[in-house]
């Protein structure tokens, strides 16, 4: 991989200066200032439906070639959102190198790797409440709430 964003649940951070300078190098290199994604990528995915997955990036595909700054930036979001289903427990986001193979020098890959979080687990969370509406009425409730019961989007 050319790049590799990653994220988890809060814990996501940008490339490193020296990354950056990396890719733009390679850039320069093959006399490309901007990307073009040609291809979407899930691995690690088990029970989850990898359209769920490529819904979250499936707009990079339709855009034109785009600086790598704002590539970045939108792989950084999609994975945000794949983060606030609750489902997995870390995303990976790669820009494979560009390759003469797709007839254009500016396209890339995108590679999405997901670890999955386990399925939902006895007890989850337990409620239980008791409320008065001070004239002597009393009303209980109780309840439970898990997140992916059959572990599967």
């Amino acid at each position: 991989p050319l790049l590799c964003v990653m994220g988890s649940s809060g814990n996501s951070h940008s490339p490193t200066a020296p990354d950056m300078e990396r890719v733009e190098a390679f850039l320069r290199e093959h006399g490309a200032s901007k990307v073009k994604v040609h291809g979407l990528r899930v691995k690690g995915n088990a029970r989850t439906k990898a359209h769920i997955v490529l819904r979250e990036f499936h707009h990079l595909k339709s855009r034109g070639p785009t600086p790598l700054t704002d590539l970045l930036g939108e792989l950084e979001q999609a994975k945000e959102r794949l983060d606030a289903l609750g489902v997995f427990r870390h995303v990976e986001a790669f820009v494979d190198t560009p390759t003469p193979s797709h007839g254009d020098k500016t396209a890339c890959d995108v590679t999405v790797k997901v670890e999955e979080a386990p399925r939902a687990s006895w007890p989850g969370a337990w409620k239980i409440g008791v409320d008065t509406d001070g004239r002597g009425k009393m009303e209980t409730t109780a309840s439970w709430q898990t997140r992916n019961i059959f572990g599967r989007v």
